[in-house]
């Protein structure tokens, strides 16, 4: 006779109630750690010139903020942002998410975010090359962007030169109620 024990039985149980009860949407809740407040902090770009040395010990800093906003039924927009004197840069790309994390689907860069806050991604946007990397939390948000120009820039930049964007943000969660 075979008998099942109650710890399975249980297993079951709970089983047929998610399945009775509609899927548990698993990505939202890895998204949703890191939605709500932006993320803000310094932010520092570094220009690397083929040939030269990086233009001096810590490049030119100024305040970057980055989010993601959900869109509803599984997306959610991933927004970075930063100004620094003479000008302004960042992204905005929307994506899907899911139990393996968060995934830009438009634009020919993409960009991962994995159910462990690993940030990566890259790709080829016009005459510029882009590569990601990062971590996030939800507290903290590390990120580095690496734009290499793959001819002169309007600046007059050579081919090859890399502008390293650094992202240091953090945030301030809630403290919950005792």
């Amino acid at each position: 006779m075979l008998r099942v024990a109650p710890i399975a039985a249980v297993g079951f149980l709970l089983l047929g109630a998610a399945v009775a009860l509609g899927s548990i949407d698993v990505g939202h809740l890895v998204i949703q750690r890191y939605m709500g407040e932006p993320y803000e902090g310094e932010l520092t770009v570094r220009i690397v010139v083929p040939g030269d040395a990086p233009d001096g010990p810590g490049g030119d800093s100024g305040h970057g903020t980055a989010r993601f906003v959900d869109e509803g039924d599984g997306r959610a927009r991933f927004i970075v942002s930063g100004a620094i004197e003479g000008g302004e840069n960042g992204f905005a790309v929307s994506g899907t998410y899911d139990e393996r994390g968060w995934r830009s689907d438009e634009g020919e860069v993409v960009v991962q975010v994995s159910p462990e806050g690993r940030i990566s991604g890259g790709g080829r946007q016009g005459s510029s090359l882009y590569t990601l990397d990062g971590s996030m939390s939800g507290e903290r948000l590390d990120l580095v962007v690496i734009l290499e120009a793959l001819e002169e820039t309007p600046g007059g930049y050579p081919p090859g030169t890399q502008f390293r964007f650094t992202y240091d943000l953090e945030r301030s969660l809630p403290v919950a109620d005792p």
